[in-house]
């Protein structure tokens, strides 16, 4: 059985606030949204249509990197999550929360420490992204137990996004790639 993850990740251009609007670097991914009612409402359409297939709903994407949430801070972003998981569980009480996944490169940026260590009771489940080389995996996780073990959070830990290359040279690398990703 698979169960999907949606991944409710924008408020779109026209609901972001105009400010930001007009001030966004191009590329930008992801809007904080104007009006956190909007955007619960949304979610709580979705959670009546598709509750049915899942009970997991991820909360932004990358929030910690600036062009994915651009124009929300660590304490907009836990204000989003306490109001998202509040309208989850009136509409669906198995609903799970997965924060908006981070991305770690080994360090931890004050963004994430801060969402961890304020906003740890608005989610169930902590989303990582891991980039870069096979190499990379292993300390991306390391460094994110290591936070969550330092803001005292005992929560499962999802890799739901993974760009990790291998050497396209190695007749083993996509093995390589494989036992890595399996055992971790």
């Amino acid at each position: 059985k698979i169960t999907p993850l949606p991944d409710v990740a924008k408020a779109p251009l026209w609901a972001a606030p105009p400010e930001l609007a007009k001030s966004a670097p191009r590329g930008t991914a992801d809007y904080f949204p104007q009006e956190i009612a909007s955007y619960t409402g949304f979610l709580r359409q979705a959670i009546q249509r598709y509750g049915a297939y899942t009970h997991y709903w991820q909360i932004m994407n990358e929030v910690s990197c600036p062009h994915q949430f651009y124009g929300g801070t660590a304490a907009d972003y836990v204000a989003l999550l306490k109001a998202v998981r509040e309208t989850a569980r009136s509409v669906d009480p198995e609903a799970k929360i997965v924060s908006g996944a981070h991305v770690y490169s080994g360090e931890i940026s004050a963004f994430v420490e801060e969402v961890l260590r304020t906003g740890r009771e608005h989610f169930d489940i902590g989303g990582l992204h891991c980039h870069g080389p096979i190499e990379t995996l292993k300390p991306a996780i390391g460094a994110a137990l290591k936070a969550w073990k330092a803001a005292g959070i005992e929560k499962p830990i999802w890799v739901d996004e993974a760009g990790l290359p291998v050497d396209p040279a190695d007749p083993q690398g996509e093995m390589t790639k494989a036992d890595t990703v399996a055992k971790k």
